[in-house]
């Protein structure tokens, strides 16, 4: 519109705010991961044929290796403004909204989660729904998540 006297203004909204997290790493959880791991290939190296060198089964076992060190490396969990994302190398976990979380308690539980330490946290949220995690900075995680929904209670 030349000529009319508005000037257009650019209104720029930051819409993705977001903190990621790295997931802290137990140094006994991952030694016990690559002990079970190496375990299978020294075994296979001590009774080695040289005749019997089989690639296929060496090939599966190097995509098995990274895999699991991609699934234990890769753990991130991302605070946006609203939501917690949680990644566990290949695999996206349900988003939680930060609005249905209730409290964060320490565990120790050892079941399967996105967490490579002993180090845990437990997330209880909606009604039935649980999570455990590891962040590295687990005191600023958990800050930041109280400053998004200060109805989070947390139990030590």
């Amino acid at each position: 519109m030349k000529g009319s006297g508005f000037k257009y203004i650019q209104k720029i909204k930051v819409i993705d705010m977001s903190i990621k997290y790295s997931a802290k790493i137990s140094f006994v959880l991952l030694s016990a991961l690559v002990i079970a791991i190496m375990t299978p290939l020294v075994i296979y190296l001590v009774n080695f044929d040289p005749s019997e060198w089989n690639f296929l089964m060496i090939g599966i076992w190097l995509l098995f290796v990274f895999f699991i060190l991609h699934m234990f490396l890769g753990t991130s969990y991302t605070i946006t403004e609203d939501k917690l994302y949680i990644k566990s190398g290949f695999i996206k976990y349900p988003t939680i909204a930060i609005a249905s979380i209730k409290n964060i308690e320490e565990t120790k539980s050892i079941y399967s989660s996105p967490a490579p330490s002993f180090d845990r946290i437990r997330i209880n949220y909606e009604k039935y729904s649980e999570v455990i995690v590891s962040p590295r900075d687990k005191a600023q995680f958990i800050k930041d998540l109280q400053k998004i929904n200060p109805a989070i209670t947390y139990n030590e």
